[in-house]
């Protein structure tokens, strides 16, 4: 099992287009896709929010 990598940060239309762009030309050069998972948040306060109900279930 792949550990999670976790990035933080302002999710941006522009940035999404960019990783979709960056994808696309990797598929068209043959190259694997690394798998991955994106989980935008619009506010830091939720992604906040769902942290520390993941913490407290966990103790």
């Amino acid at each position: 099992m792949n550990p999670a990598v976790i990035e933080t940060g302002a999710g941006t239309e522009e940035s999404f287009f960019a990783r979709g762009r960056h994808i696309a030309q990797q598929a068209n050069r043959g190259k694997s896709i690394p798998e991955g998972h994106v989980v935008p948040f619009e506010r830091p306060a939720d992604l906040a929010r769902l942290l520390l109900g993941v913490c407290a279930a966990e103790i």
